[in-house]
């Protein structure tokens, strides 16, 4: 923060928090599309296709965020490890779900859970909070669904968002964990 009197007090922009508020609005300015979309690349069955090569985009993305945050000095070997093993695992699990969207959804709502998570450095209960906010944004997801044309509100799918954000916060909280225990080991 800059304490000039002439320009008065700045901050500095939390790239945690851009990111997140990136992916969420990512998340509903899809929805109006998002129904026409997957029928088109079901009736070419593509969407399986779609849906994986997403997932793979969004591992191969973590990857490299984590490998830089790593070479900054930002996060240790056992961190980088956990985030890199739980984010290939939330993708393996995403194939439990039957549809496609399903396994969109868990990918969606657990980056997203770890970006809130991300963007609350510092608070004593952040975990809680990313978890609030994420199950929050999928409520709303679901809630806009109620009134667009092509879409159906579904209680099941907020239960899934949900579920996803627990455990893209768990991983965070997990790596944030081993961060500490390495550094009162040193």
């Amino acid at each position: 923060m800059t304490d000039d009197p002439r320009v008065g007090p700045t901050r500095r922009t939390d790239p945690w928090a851009v990111a997140a508020a990136t992916w969420w609005l990512s998340i509903l300015l899809l929805l109006p599309a998002g129904r026409p979309l997957v029928e088109a690349l079901r009736e070419r069955h593509l969407l399986a296709v779609a849906v994986v090569l997403a997932m793979g985009l969004v591992f191969a993305l973590v990857a490299v965020v984590v490998g830089r945050l790593a070479r900054g000095g930002r996060l240790e070997r056992r961190q980088v490890l956990v985030v890199v093993l739980a984010t290939g695992l939330l993708v393996l699990t995403a194939q439990l779900w039957s549809r496609p969207e399903e396994r969109w959804h868990v990918v969606q709502y657990g980056l997203l859970g770890l970006l809130f998570f991300l963007a609350l450095p510092g608070r004593r209960r952040r975990a809680a909070e990313a978890l609030l906010l994420a199950v929050g944004a999928g409520w709303f997801d679901e809630g806009i669904q109620l009134i667009l044309p092509d879409r159906v509100y579904d209680l099941r799918d907020v239960g899934l968002n949900a579920g996803a954000a627990a455990a893209g916060v768990l991983v965070a909280e997990i790596t944030r964990r081993l961060g500490a225990t390495e550094e009162r080991q040193r």
